[in-house]
């Protein structure tokens, strides 16, 4: 069990749990892998001792979880129905193939980006969230973060926490985090003239951010309303 902080500073107290019914069926997804991992310890540990390890008692399963995730500015963000609605590119061009983009995979990591991930890793430390790693991804505006080596079931359980953690850290930050799907194209959907050009004229800003056509640029200036 943990406390969270939640709305006007309130605190919440969280209890994992798991559901099965009466016959014992699943109800939850956390209950089907403590099964799993069981059972891989159980079929483990009875193959080790046929191979003459008999002093082996059990198996454990470990996981390393490594978070991709993309930033988007919100500003950017709410042009995009498609985003907004599926959480993923539905509409724009293809995605950048084979090194166009190394200069953002081996670069330095914007400072924006860098200031919702310091603050998504101290309040992943305060929840007991080992974060060990931070880069940039592949595809532009692409990050991830990963914890060290856990049992399975605790990885799992921290990968989800990290995930809702960096969503409202993003939102204080004036971004949005999308998660979950691959859709290293909405960078080139945003910057190739696939977006109306009559819904961004007049904003000035975000015309800015299409002529310079990375948000790795357009990053270290400061976010502006609509």
């Amino acid at each position: 069990m943990f406390l969270r902080y939640g709305p006007n500073n309130t605190k919440i107290l969280y209890i994992p749990s798991i559901f099965i019914s009466y016959n014992g069926e699943a109800l939850d997804e956390k209950t089907v892998l403590l099964r799993s991992v069981e059972g891989i310890n159980r079929e483990s540990v009875r193959m080790l001792h046929l191979l003459g390890h008999n002093d082996v008692t059990r198996v454990t399963a470990t996981l390393g979880t490594e978070q991709e995730f993309f930033l988007v500015d919100r500003a950017l963000y709410a042009l995009r129905p498609d985003l907004r609605m599926a959480g993923r590119a539905l509409v724009g061009s293809l995605p950048p193939k084979h090194q166009q983009m190394e200069d953002h995979y081996f670069g330095r990591i914007p400072s924006r980006a860098l200031a919702v991930m310091n603050e998504a890793e101290l309040e992943c430390y305060k929840l007991g969230v080992p974060i060990k790693t931070r880069h940039n991804e592949v595809a532009p505006a692409q990050f991830e973060m990963a914890p060290i080596f856990e049992d399975a079931t605790v990885a799992v359980d921290h990968n989800l926490l990290t995930m809702d953690v960096l969503h409202q850290v993003a939102h204080k930050h004036k971004m949005k985090v999308i998660t979950g799907s691959s859709i290293c194209e909405v960078c080139s959907t945003l910057y190739t003239g696939t977006i109306p050009r009559e819904a961004i004229q007049g904003r000035q800003w975000i015309w800015k951010a299409l002529q310079l056509g990375s948000l790795d640029r357009y990053w270290d200036q400061p976010a502006q309303p609509l």
